[in-house]
């Protein structure tokens, strides 16, 4: 029983210092974060920080690490080659749900280990689906469309993400849907 009591414990204050992490991030970069201002902002002593993190980039890596497996869960339970309405919606769901985590990627687009990752897993889950559906189809040319779309859906988000339409993800997802069936039948012929 002493245990379960530490366990919750350790992970609810694991969970407030990386929440803190994420309201300090909304003002300022990673870098510029200090392990002070955490423990002042989480109301906690810098051995409790320690006993749970290494530094700054260890809270925010598992922040990135439990986005990730979230991600990894959703997709890990479709067939990415039908990219359709209702895997787009499940994204814009997601991504709506948890919007401050996703506007911090955006806003650093071009740092974002993590939205590499989810690309490369994403174009690589694509990739083979597509294959297994339509096996002649090139490698090359699927890769190619997968690019075209990717660039694309991370553009209509982040347009979406800076309006005020937040939480009208099902337009988003139908809007997407259609483009890429535009670019998979017309670049592919495939239906």
């Amino acid at each position: 029983m002493k245990n379960e009591k530490k366990d919750v414990r350790s992970r609810y204050t694991k969970k407030i210092i990386k929440n803190c992490l994420l309201a300090l991030l909304k003002e300022k970069q990673l870098k510029d974060i200090t392990v002070a201002e955490i423990c002042k902002t989480a109301e906690i002593n810098r051995g409790t920080f320690y006993n749970h993190f290494y530094n700054i980039y260890d809270v925010y890596e598992s922040v990135e690490d439990e986005f990730m497996k979230q991600i990894l869960e959703k997709l890990n339970t479709v067939n990415i080659s039908q990219l359709n309405y209702f895997f787009f919606k499940e994204i814009m769901d997601f991504v709506s749900i948890n919007l401050d985590f996703t506007n911090l990627i955006v806003a650093n687009i071009g740092e974002s280990s993590l939205l590499k990752k989810i690309i490369d897993f994403v174009k690589n889950k694509y990739i083979k689906d597509f294959k297994e559906h339509y096996s002649y189809l090139k490698e090359d040319n699927i890769e190619t469309v997968f690019t075209y779309a990717i660039n694309g859906g991370i553009g209509i988000i982040i347009e979406w993400l800076k309006s005020d339409k937040i939480h009208d993800t099902e337009e988003i997802a139908k809007q997407i849907d259609k483009f890429n069936q535009i670019i998979v039948k017309g670049y592919l012929g495939v239906a």
